[in-house]
Protein backbone atom coordinates (compact mmCIF):
# COMPACT_ATOMS: atom_id res chain seq x y z
CA UNK A 1 0.00 0.00 0.00
CA UNK A 2 2.78 2.45 0.91
CA UNK A 3 4.79 1.29 -2.13
CA UNK A 4 1.89 2.10 -4.46
CA UNK A 5 1.45 5.53 -2.83
CA UNK A 6 5.16 6.29 -3.36
CA UNK A 7 5.01 5.15 -7.01
CA UNK A 8 1.94 7.32 -7.55
CA UNK A 9 3.68 10.37 -6.06
CA UNK A 10 6.78 9.74 -8.20
CA UNK A 11 4.61 9.52 -11.36
CA UNK A 12 2.88 12.80 -10.46
CA UNK A 13 6.20 14.58 -9.81
CA UNK A 14 7.68 13.29 -13.10
CA UNK A 15 4.56 14.41 -15.00
CA UNK A 16 4.64 17.91 -13.49
CA UNK A 17 8.43 18.35 -13.49
CA UNK A 18 9.87 16.35 -16.43
CA UNK A 19 13.21 18.19 -16.09
CA UNK A 20 14.10 16.21 -12.96
CA UNK A 21 15.06 13.25 -15.15
CA UNK A 22 17.38 15.29 -17.38
CA UNK A 23 20.55 16.99 -16.12
CA UNK A 24 20.51 20.80 -16.31
CA UNK A 25 23.53 20.85 -18.67
CA UNK A 26 25.00 18.24 -21.00
CA UNK A 27 27.68 17.91 -23.64
CA UNK A 28 26.47 17.48 -27.19
CA UNK A 29 27.88 17.03 -30.67
CA UNK A 30 26.59 19.20 -33.50
CA UNK A 31 25.02 16.78 -35.98
CA UNK A 32 23.73 19.30 -38.50
CA UNK A 33 23.97 23.05 -38.96
CA UNK A 34 22.39 25.58 -41.28
CA UNK A 35 21.47 29.24 -41.33
CA UNK A 36 18.08 29.71 -39.72
CA UNK A 37 17.03 32.67 -41.83
CA UNK A 38 16.52 34.73 -38.68
CA UNK A 39 18.31 38.05 -38.35
CA UNK A 40 19.04 39.35 -34.88
CA UNK A 41 19.48 43.08 -34.44
CA UNK A 42 21.07 44.93 -31.57
CA UNK A 43 22.20 48.47 -30.94
CA UNK A 44 25.88 49.32 -30.56
CA UNK A 45 27.61 52.54 -29.65
CA UNK A 46 31.06 53.25 -31.07
CA UNK A 47 33.28 56.11 -29.99
CA UNK A 48 35.83 57.69 -32.32
CA UNK A 49 39.14 57.73 -30.39
CA UNK A 50 40.36 60.93 -32.01
CA UNK A 51 37.25 63.08 -31.77
CA UNK A 52 35.46 61.39 -28.87
CA UNK A 53 32.29 61.41 -30.95
CA UNK A 54 29.93 58.59 -30.03
CA UNK A 55 27.67 57.14 -32.73
CA UNK A 56 24.91 54.58 -32.55
CA UNK A 57 24.87 51.65 -34.97
CA UNK A 58 22.63 48.67 -35.50
CA UNK A 59 24.37 45.31 -35.75
CA UNK A 60 22.65 42.53 -37.68
CA UNK A 61 23.62 38.93 -37.01
CA UNK A 62 22.42 35.74 -38.66
CA UNK A 63 21.00 32.92 -36.61
CA UNK A 64 21.87 29.24 -37.01
CA UNK A 65 19.74 26.14 -36.61
CA UNK A 66 21.29 23.00 -35.14
CA UNK A 67 20.56 19.38 -34.36
CA UNK A 68 22.66 17.91 -31.57
CA UNK A 69 23.34 14.47 -30.11
CA UNK A 70 24.02 14.17 -26.39
CA UNK A 71 27.46 12.68 -25.66
CA UNK A 72 29.51 11.83 -22.59
CA UNK A 73 32.63 13.75 -21.54
CA UNK A 74 34.75 11.63 -23.92
CA UNK A 75 32.50 12.39 -26.92
CA UNK A 76 30.79 8.97 -27.03
CA UNK A 77 27.09 8.91 -28.02
CA UNK A 78 24.63 8.39 -25.18
CA UNK A 79 21.97 6.26 -26.86
CA UNK A 80 19.35 6.90 -24.20
CA UNK A 81 18.96 10.46 -25.53
CA UNK A 82 17.56 11.13 -29.01
CA UNK A 83 18.95 13.72 -31.43
CA UNK A 84 17.61 17.12 -30.40
CA UNK A 85 16.56 19.18 -33.45
CA UNK A 86 15.66 22.84 -33.86
CA UNK A 87 18.13 24.56 -31.54
CA UNK A 88 18.61 28.18 -32.61
CA UNK A 89 21.80 30.05 -31.75
CA UNK A 90 23.53 33.25 -32.79
CA UNK A 91 26.89 31.47 -32.63
CA UNK A 92 28.21 29.47 -35.58
CA UNK A 93 29.47 25.92 -35.01
CA UNK A 94 30.60 23.27 -37.48
CA UNK A 95 29.10 19.76 -37.55
CA UNK A 96 31.19 17.55 -35.28
CA UNK A 97 31.87 20.36 -32.78
CA UNK A 98 31.29 19.58 -29.12
CA UNK A 99 29.12 22.14 -27.31
CA UNK A 100 27.32 22.44 -24.00
CA UNK A 101 23.54 22.55 -24.00
CA UNK A 102 21.40 23.61 -21.06
CA UNK A 103 17.76 23.09 -20.29
CA UNK A 104 16.58 26.31 -18.68
CA UNK A 105 13.47 27.30 -16.82
CA UNK A 106 12.35 23.77 -16.07
CA UNK A 107 11.74 23.14 -19.75
CA UNK A 108 13.05 20.35 -21.91
CA UNK A 109 14.02 22.83 -24.64
CA UNK A 110 17.78 22.93 -25.18
CA UNK A 111 19.88 26.06 -25.58
CA UNK A 112 23.53 26.04 -26.72
CA UNK A 113 25.73 28.00 -24.30
CA UNK A 114 29.12 27.30 -25.81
Amino acid sequence: MVDELIRSIIREVKAEYPQIEVPGAMRAMIMSARKSGDIYKRKMFLTDRQTGEKREYELEEEGYLYSVKIVDNSGNDLDKYPVIPGIISRDEYEPGSIVTVVFTGGELVATIVG
